[in-house]
Order: structure tokens, then C-alpha cells, then sequence
């Protein structure tokens, strides 16, 4: 019996393990995401200065 129910304890920590790293993989996808965006986002508004300063 206890090699049953040892077997049944690894399954289900492997199957938490496995969700843990897909939430860290989906987090980790995220927040690439955003750092582009922000990227993006912080291009624009030096190129928005970078015109501002031509013009004085």
C-alpha cells in the first residue's frame, strides 16, 4: 500500500509543479509584453522631446 500511495503523493506533486511553471511561463509572457509596449511607448515620447528640442 505504501508504494500506491507513494506514487499517488509524486503524481500530484508533479502535476503542481507543472502548473506552477505554466503560471511562471504565462507571467513571464506577460510581462515580455509589456516591456515592448513600454518600449514602444517610452520611443515615442523620445522622439516627441527629440522634436520638441529641434524646434526651440
Amino acid at each position: 500500500m505504501k508504494n500506491k500511495n507513494e506514487k499517488s503523493v509524486a503524481k500530484v506533486v508533479a502535476l503542481a509543479m507543472a502548473e506552477t511553471l505554466k503560471g511562471f511561463g504565462e507571467r513571464g509572457k506577460k510581462l515580455k509584453e509589456q516591456i515592448k509596449e513600454n518600449e514602444r511607448e517610452l520611443e515615442y515620447y523620445e522622439e516627441k522631446e527629440k522634436e520638441a528640442d529641434e524646434e526651440h
